[in-house]
């Protein structure tokens, strides 16, 4: 869609979700809120509990944000593995798939 509009009109007799009634048993599904939308953005998401690997060893960890759920998060820059001196400097890739978002 290279600058191309999208308008879809949807059909269904789905009753109406007040806002401050949506929870997290409502992620995945279609809902029905009554209002007007005044706005819209992009979801921008941010890793509060990222999953690294080692990718000469395999070593694997967790590292969660150092100061809360919008706080960075510090990826070691040598292995934490049992030989950390075969494995070089700056090992660790992100597993993005087993990482834990947070939506801003």
């Amino acid at each position: 869609f290279s600058g191309s509009s999208v308008q879809i009109l949807l059909r269904g007799n789905l009753a109406p979700t007040p806002l401050r009634s949506i929870h997290s048993r409502h992620m995945n599904a279609l809902l029905r809120c009554p209002g007007i939308v005044i706005s819209a953005s992009r979801v921008r998401s941010r890793a509060h509990a990222v999953r690294i690997r080692c990718s000469k060893c395999g070593d694997a960890s967790t590292v969660r944000s150092n100061s809360g759920p919008f706080g960075g998060v510090h990826i070691p820059q040598r292995c934490l593995g049992p030989n950390p001196q075969e494995c070089g400097p700056a090992p660790y890739g992100v597993v993005p798939d087993e990482c834990q978002f947070v939506d801003q």
